[in-house]
C-alpha cells in the first residue's frame, strides 16, 4: 500500500491471492497501528458508500498536501496593480468605465 493510492479491499484480494479473512485481519492491524486509514478515501467512494477503502497513511498526507497546493494555487493574489485598476473599474472612477452625464 505505501506505492499505491486509495485501495478497497476486493482490489487487493484481486491483486493478490491472499485468503479473505487474513486480509481483514492485515488492514484491521495496520488501522489499528495507525500506518493505514479506512473510509471513503475517494470522492467515488463516498458518493457511492461502497465498502471503505485503505491507504498508507503517509500516501494520504502526501496526496493531502498536494491537493492544498493546487487548491491555493488557483487562488494566488493579483499584483497591487491589477487590484488597484479593478477597484478603480469597479468603482466607476476609470475613465474607460464612468458613467455619462448627470448619472455619473
Amino acid at each position: 500500500m505505501s506505492t499505491h493510492g486509495p485501495l478497497s479491499r476486493q482490489a487487493l484480494l484481486d491483486r493478490y491471492p491472499w485468503p479473505a479473512d487474513w486480509l481483514d485481519r492485515a488492514l484491521a492491524a495496520l488501522v489499528d497501528n495507525g500506518e493505514a486509514v479506512s473510509g471513503a478515501i475517494t470522492p467515488a467512494a463516498a458518493v457511492t458508500q461502497a465498502a471503505p477503502e485503505f491507504c498508507d497513511r503517509r500516501n494520504l498526507e502526501r496526496i493531502h498536501r498536494h491537493t492544498l497546493a493546487v487548491l491555493r494555487h488557483e487562488v494566488e493574489p493579483v499584483s497591487l496593480y491589477a487590484y488597484a485598476d479593478f477597484l478603480a473599474r469597479w468603482q466607476h472612477l476609470h475613465p474607460s468605465s464612468g458613467w455619462p452625464g448627470r448619472a455619473g
